[in-house]
């Protein structure tokens, strides 16, 4: 697909993500090196984006044997702050000492939704062997928990546990839920289906696949069905060459680069002339930088944080908010991480 905005691999610009209430990313056995940066920012900037009013529910699912292990490497404030998860071990059969060829998946204590008693992962060890993320849920993130373990159904007496927590983190928030699964959908088999725990073959892991992700899908319906559209009018005309929104909008764009350790570049886009400003505020919601804060012509305009205070002087590494404000009503806000 065409991405005018150069941002990511992935084919889409964030103006047309905004016409999905679902998204699923499968990564399959690929690991770190296979998307971007970038990639995760445009998922942030959907899941926050506050241009659709009211602000519709979304959902969405990491899945892939190593996404956590790319989205950790890739994006970690996004990971660790909205999603909730992080990664324990990038293998499952290495953390726990498990070398049986299958290993199962159980409900956690904590689960939100329930698969059931009967899914299996194969290829935890010969002929093939995958390697399936152990993720931990980040303390006290409201919502985030555990849904499901890895559980040695062997009972291997050189494993170090029956069960390994967690094969899948979920969130809830009020305005979206996130799914974040340390193994591939395309790895679940149903157990006993074709008379063993786990049988790679078509037919059992469309099985498999049916029991982890139907009840996933029932809990991701935000109030209905995840599938139905918005009916959000996105024009084909809504990006331009330049990959930038067109038409009479207001619109704060993520900075970039995000996370930045000197300069980080804003953009943001007028409806109409008029006065606006553009303000850096720390975590505790003190005024850190005033970017902005003058008349301003309608069309997109772009500023530079040297990520100094307003007397000049270098901030802290730490997560600061870009807030926009306008003359006729319009406020967003995105976050900003620098290092140091």
């Amino acid at each position: 697909m065409h991405n005018p905005g150069g941002y990511g691999n992935n084919g889409f610009t964030l103006e047309q993500l905004l016409g999905y209430r679902l998204i699923l990313i499968s990564t399959g056995t690929f690991g770190v090196g296979e998307m971007k940066s970038r990639d995760f920012e445009m998922l942030e900037d959907w899941l926050d984006d506050e241009t659709i009013s009211p602000h519709p529910q979304r959902g969405i699912i990491l899945d892939g044997d190593q996404v956590a292990a790319i989205a950790e490497d890739y994006y970690p404030t996004w990971f660790h702050t909205d999603l909730g998860a992080s990664v324990k071990a990038y293998d499952y059969r290495t953390y726990n000492h498990d070398s049986t060829d299958c290993v199962g998946l159980e409900n956690a204590a904590t689960a939100v939704f329930d698969i059931g008693d009967s899914v299996s992962l194969y290829g935890n060890w010969c002929p093939t062997r995958y390697s399936y993320s152990v993720l931990d849920v980040i303390p006290e993130t409201p919502g985030a928990v555990g849904n499901l373990n890895f559980y040695n159904y062997t009972d291997n007496p050189y494993a170090d546990s029956i069960y390994v927590s967690h094969a899948q983190v979920v969130r809830e928030t009020d305005n979206w839920k996130s799914i974040v699964n340390g193994f591939s959908l395309h790895h679940l088999s149903e157990v006993g289906c074709g008379g063993a725990y786990c049988d790679p073959g078509t037919e059992c892991v469309a099985a498999g696949v049916v029991r982890v992700l139907q009840p996933a899908l029932e809990w991701l319906a935000l109030g209905g069905d995840p599938f139905d559209p918005w009916y959000v009018e996105i024009g084909s005309d809504a990006v331009d060459e330049d990959g930038h929104l067109s038409g009479p909008v207001n619109y704060l764009y993520a900075a970039r680069p995000n996370p930045f350790h000197r300069l980080a570049t804003v953009r943001f886009q007028l409806a109409s002339a008029g006065r606006a400003s553009l303000r850096i505020f720390d975590v505790s919601g003190r005024l850190v930088r005033t970017l902005v804060n003058e008349t301003l012509d309608a069309g997109e305009h772009t500023m530079v944080w040297d990520s100094s205070n307003d007397h000049g002087l270098p901030v802290g590494s730490g997560i600061f908010w870009l807030q926009l404000e306008t003359h006729d009503g319009y406020c967003s806000s995105k976050r900003i991480l620098t290092l140091r």
